[in-house]
């Protein structure tokens, strides 16, 4: 006689068997973690060229249209033919940035790196040389022991720092060396990116349909309408910022070098460099690109430093006030405070990326929030 089960009892079954399987893959999947974050960066490493493409086809996009839009204003070309020198003038004009990039940038950065390297023992002793005579110096005022203890330890804390890197230095060199195979890693993923990205321009509107194909196959209609405008939102967001960032930061190191090279100072090009590529970072780029600059001025020569930071702190009020806003405006629409709490959780959660990509994150987040509360308040009928 087969035992007779009761829906309920059925449903029980049902609910504890699935909540088993979850536990069980659960505590298989923190127990093998390791070889899961392998597997996905595995991955990872295997579609990356495709994430390059996809960000290629996305910065360079408006600019083909632009040019596209130009060339159908003022020939009677095919579409297609228009499309293809479009997509060409773009790619040609992202290799000529680079091109020029490396040329102008590369063989400085590479002369003030290792102008540096030779530099640091005589920094070094330098150094020792200034904190003996600042000792010296304090020992003839007077001072009370406490305060020439806080000095003493003040100097003992750097002599000690630059010990530690003159000691790590050959570690250094042969993090630069795997660096360097890195480095041709992403040379190599960028060159098929840019590939991937031709393909994905030539047929823009076609994977742009075939996208929305999809989504609209799989959800009802006004979920997939929500997704559709949602992902519009995305993209100008990310568009807007990540361009217009790019050209403020490469502003703001052309500055930083002419400013470098008016007041003297050394390693020009590499503190441009540095500069300008932190200046990426909302916020807390400019504090994380002048600390080490600074740092480095400072073993050559303390009065280099300070004029550097005032020069820093006004080349920022600068690019605050004027370069910023002119590039950028309020295409964002994110409050200061929100700034500042998209950079902060987006770096500590995924390091300098998240720092640059929490902001227009954020950015859709807070927007579609926004649209959402006014949309409630006006069903209510309720006016803040």
């Amino acid at each position: 006689m087969k035992p007779h089960l009761s829906t309920e009892n059925k449903k029980q079954i049902l609910v504890f068997s699935i909540s088993g399987i979850i536990v069980l893959v659960s505590y298989l999947a923190l127990s093998k973690t390791q070889i899961i974050a392998q597997g996905i960066s595995a991955v990872f490493g295997v579609i990356m060229p495709f994430v390059f493409g996809y960000a290629i086809m996305f910065i360079l996009a408006p600019l083909m249209f632009k040019v596209e839009k130009l060339l159908g204003n003022h020939t009677k070309w095919k579409k297609k033919t228009i499309r293809g020198i479009s997509v060409l003038f773009s790619i040609l004009f992202m290799i000529l940035m680079i091109v020029i990039f490396c040329a102008v940038v590369f063989p400085q950065l590479f002369t003030s790196v290792a102008t540096l390297a030779n530099s640091t023992e005589g920094y070094f002793n330098q150094f020792q040389v200034w904190a003996s005579g600042l000792s010296k110096y304090f020992n003839t005022q007077n001072m009370p022991a406490a305060l020439l203890s806080v000095v003493d330890s003040i100097q003992n804390t750097l002599r000690n720092t630059i010990t530690e890197f003159v000691k790590a230095l050959p570690g250094i060199l042969s993090n630069a060396i795997i660096a360097s195979f890195q480095a041709i890693s992403v040379v190599f993923n960028l060159v098929i990116g840019t590939v991937v990205a031709v393909y994905l321009l030539l047929d823009y509107e076609r994977f742009h349909r075939q996208a929305k194909m999809l989504v609209y196959a799989t959800f009802t209609k006004k979920f997939a309408d929500e997704v559709v405008r949602i992902g519009n939102i995305t993209a100008e967001m990310f568009n807007k910022f990540v361009v217009g960032k790019a050209i403020d930061s490469l502003i703001i190191g052309i500055l930083c070098l002419i400013g470098c090279l008016i007041f003297g100072f050394p390693y020009a090009s590499l503190i441009a460099f540095v500069v300008g590529v932190t200046n990426m970072i909302p916020f807390f780029g400019p504090f994380i690109g002048a600390i080490p600059c600074i740092f480095l001025l400072l073993l050559v020569n303390p009065i280099y430093a300070l004029w550097f930071g005032l020069f820093v702190f006004a080349l920022q009020q600068v690019d605050g006030n004027i370069i910023g806003p002119a590039i950028l405006g309020d295409s964002l629409g994110l409050p200061s405070i929100w700034i500042l709490f998209a950079v902060t959780v987006g770096g500590g959660l995924f390091g300098i990326v998240g720092m640059v990509i929490g902001v227009p994150t954020f950015a859709v987040i807070y927007t579609l929030l926004k649209e959402y509360s006014h949309r409630r308040l006006e069903q209510k009928e309720i006016k803040v």
